[in-house]
């Protein structure tokens, strides 16, 4: 059963207000950087929250595929291509060991 009566909503709005919180997460982590090593960390430390909020993004990302408004090869293309432009651009090379 849903813990919520009201549905889950535009799949676009979802994934607009996780990418929101994504950023969130990476500016208080340049903001306020780290405070001390994560076993030492009160509270949750800053890259656990970045990998949090991700994870959430990729989660409802899925969901916009599931529901036919995305589709994993356009996706797959546009992130090959990203990766070509940062080769050319910056030198980096995902594919290096």
């Amino acid at each position: 059963m849903s813990k919520y009566n009201c549905g889950p909503g535009d799949p676009f709005d979802m994934l607009a207000e996780e990418a929101a919180e994504v950023i969130q997460a990476i500016m208080k982590y340049k903001r306020f950087g780290l405070l001390d090593s994560p076993e030492n960390y009160e509270g949750t430390h800053p890259l656990d929250q970045i990998h949090r909020e991700i994870g959430d993004f990729l989660a409802v990302l899925g969901m916009c595929v599931n529901e036919s408004r995305l589709t994993p090869e356009y996706i797959e293309t546009a992130v090959d291509d990203k990766i070509a432009r940062l080769k050319e651009f910056f030198g980096y090379d995902f594919y290096a060991e």
